[in-house]
């Protein structure tokens, strides 16, 4: 299937169109609003912010092949309430198959569109952000509560406590699945880790932390940006959406400084025993943060995704490749 999705603006964006609505209607019973599956849950969350959308019901994603549109599969939300925190997620596909694999602020990923068509996948939105809003205060984020948000979103999604669970984490994401797969190794059956930040400068994250206290989460963003994309002409419109994906510039602060004070060390990195499956950009400015970590990691291999930089690998280019690798090295979509 040509999985390229029918466009609706962020700007203007409304109720669906007779014809979409229609669609729905046919297979979900109900009209909703019909994303893009890249700008999907950027536009959700810039709705949500508004006030003038609700995560209450099942919403889909839809392809267009042709003058066609099909769906693709179903975005089921959800909530869980952690502590100082409500901590939101998504189930992709069939929610009343429990999902075997959790990832890691990793929302607007077109890779899940894939691997949710093989089995179900959970997207869980991290404290501070729109989706899982926290108190603004530095109790509210430390690394414990984070590590109680997963455990708290597993268990709601699989059933029972502390079920085996796959984990999957790009950027920043990447760094909140090995703390956790540190926190749970016997919990933890694989680890998915594309281009992960688990080598952040401590220099580097002071500055995007003052940033954010100083100028805002979008300047924030600009300098993450700077860092891991430098000189892309997107940056400053990509630094915008990233801003707005946070809470407040105060929680994403927060946010920043768990990190900043909780680094992962490279003994951590050599003590995970489970699989771990690494990939990256063939034309990443940050495929090195791959190469460290596979260098500590003893069970661990490496999949290039040739051409490929930090923020195409999250996008449709690279979908399937990534997604192909990710089953190959699950044996096979589990």
């Amino acid at each position: 299937m040509d999985t390229k999705a029918k466009k609706h603006e962020v700007a203007g964006a409304g109720a669906p169109t007779q014809e979409e609505s229609h669609l729905l209607k046919s297979w979900m019973g109900q009209p909703t609003h019909i994303f893009d599956r890249r700008s999907f849950l950027e536009y959700a969350t810039a709705m949500a912010a508004a006030g003038t959308i609700q995560y209450v019901a099942p919403r889909m994603v839809v392809a267009q092949t042709g003058g066609e549109l099909s769906p693709v599969l179903t975005v089921t939300p959800g909530t869980v309430q952690s502590v100082e925190a409500t901590i939101g997620f998504d189930i992709y596909g069939n929610p009343s198959q429990p999902p075997t694999m959790l990832a890691i602020a990793c929302a607007d990923f077109d890779v899940l569109v894939h691997l949710a068509n093989v089995a179900p996948r959970t997207v869980m939105h991290v404290r501070g952000t729109v989706r899982s809003p926290a108190n603004n205060t530095g109790s509210a984020f430390t690394l414990a509560k984070y590590m109680t948000d997963a455990n708290l979103v597993i268990s709601a999604v699989q059933g029972g406590s502390n079920p085996p669970t796959a984990l999957y984490g790009y950027s920043h994401g990447g760094y909140w699945a090995t703390r956790y797969a540190l926190a749970h190794p016997s919990q933890i059956t694989s680890l998915v880790l594309i281009e992960p930040a688990l080598f952040t400068t401590t220099a580097a994250l002071n500055a995007r932390i003052t940033a954010a206290q100083v100028s805002g989460a979008t300047e924030a963003a600009r300098l993450t940006l700077e860092d891991i994309a430098p000189g892309n002409p997107d940056n400053p419109t990509l630094a915008a959406s990233i801003g707005a994906f946070y809470q407040s510039a105060p929680a994403m602060a927060g946010y920043l400084t768990v990190r900043r004070d909780n680094p992962v060390t490279s003994s951590e990195l050599a003590s995970l025993a489970m699989p771990v499956l690494l990939i990256k950009g063939g034309a990443s400015a940050v495929s090195n943060m791959v190469d460290q970590a596979a260098a500590l990691i003893p069970n661990s291999q490496v999949v290039t995704i040739g051409g490929a930089n930090h923020l195409t690998l999250q996008t449709g280019a690279c979908a399937e490749q990534v997604a192909n690798a990710i089953m190959t090295f699950q044996g096979g979509g589990a």
